[in-house]
């Protein structure tokens, strides 16, 4: 239903049993005045003719402005309601853009300046690893959470805002895998989540019927593990990093809740970028000395 079709904040439905109600009042109403009036008007009508017709009138102009003036409060006390929770949600919604900051900062560091990052392109085993150091990727006012209850820490935190909210965000980087017994791409995303696997594959990838996440070799190291090829260059591959905030905030005994999920796709590049196949033998003349 269009906003412009509600009257006094009701429905189509509700407004025309509204009408009906006002019209069975009226109705009511010029019974009774004319059962208590008719003896007196009856009396007066030679002296008077039509002066009876005040007192009716009088009464229903005031009652339709009552019903009026309480269909205007109620609105207004509704729509009063209505803002202050929108106002609410809205404030609580932006208190997880600090939580979605601190994960990109993370992630950048994490690429950008970590210098215990492998030259070539690392696994995401590896990649959890460096995430899972206090020292570098927890802050002074965080505390690290156990998102699976396995007693060991995860790259999931928590820290408490001025207001007294409670925030809470997670880093997830391991990629639905497609072996048998595992969880896989088309599974729940509930069970994506108790697995704390992402709920999708980097878009610029190739199809998912086509994709299978490439595992190096080098004894289990794990290189390359959770990277996608690129759809349109073997030399570029793509993973994404699913961040999921949430926040808490007491509310005059009761509670507000806000969730917001963001994802952050990062590309990296083979060392066979520059290489060149040739069909026929390659001559390579130096020159002179």
């Amino acid at each position: 239903m269009k906003e412009n079709d509600r009257r006094f904040g009701l429905s189509k439905r509700q407004y025309r049993k509204l009408l009906r109600t006002v019209r069975h009042l009226f109705y009511q109403l010029r019974l009774w005045l004319r059962r208590r009036l008719s003896p007196v008007l009856r009396q007066r009508r030679l002296r008077f003719g039509r002066a009876g017709f005040v007192l009716p009138t009088a009464v229903i102009v005031l009652v339709i402005i009552s019903l009026t003036v309480g269909a205007l409060l109620l609105r207004t006390l509704n729509r009063t309601q209505e803002v202050g929770a929108q106002r609410e949600q809205l404030q609580v919604l932006n208190a997880t853009a600090p939580a979605v900051d601190r994960a990109r900062a993370k992630l950048e560091y994490l690429f950008t300046k970590d210098t215990r990052l492998p030259s070539g392109v690392p696994g995401e085993a590896k990649l959890d690893e460096l995430l899972k150091d206090n020292t570098l990727y927890t802050l002074t006012d965080e505390t690290r959470l156990d998102l699976n209850r396995d007693n060991q820490p995860d790259n999931a935190w928590a820290f408490r805002l001025q207001d007294g909210s409670i925030v809470a965000y997670s880093i997830l980087l391991q990629s639905p895998k497609e072996s048998s017994g595992s969880v896989g791409l088309n599974d729940p995303d509930s069970s994506k989540a108790a697995a704390l696997l992402t709920r999708n594959l980097p878009q610029m990838a190739f199809e998912a019927s086509n994709q299978c996440t490439i595992s190096g070799s080098g004894g289990g190291s794990g290189v390359e593990e959770g990277w996608y090829q690129d759809a349109t260059s073997s030399a570029k591959l793509w993973k994404n990093f699913q961040i999921d905030a949430f926040v808490y905030r007491p509310r005059n005994g009761g509670e507000t809740l806000a969730t917001v999920e963001f994802i952050q796709e990062r590309s990296l590049e083979r060392g066979n970028k520059w290489g060149a196949w040739f069909r026929n033998d390659l001559e390579i003349f130096p020159g002179p000395d």
